[in-house]
């Protein structure tokens, strides 16, 4: 499970087969979605056309991380485009355990 506290963000890697994966990304407390995406060099995407929603809100946008570590452990560091042009950042931290 990747995790960040505020705002809540939750990514849980649900299947993996090779290069593509499928996860359930939780924002908040009203949004969950289905993600199916790809992992390859250290570097993971999703796009919104590839996400199914549960509850609440949109797809999202385009979602694009880099793994990497740093003196509070593993990450990802991720850049998002919307489909409207705006953008913005997120990092997930690696959590054991629900």
């Amino acid at each position: 499970m990747w995790a960040r506290d505020n705002p809540r963000g939750v990514l849980t890697v649900t299947e993996r087969k090779g290069e593509r994966f499928t996860a359930t990304f939780e924002v908040g407390n009203d949004i969950e979605r289905v993600v199916t995406g790809t992992i390859k060099d250290g570097k993971l995407s999703w796009l919104a056309r590839d996400v199914r929603v549960v509850r609440g809100g949109g797809p999202g946008g385009d979602n694009h991380g880099t793994l990497g570590s740093d003196e509070s452990g593993e990450k990802i560091d991720f850049v998002w485009r919307g489909d409207n042009g705006s953008t913005g950042t997120f990092t997930l931290r690696l959590r054991k355990g629900k």
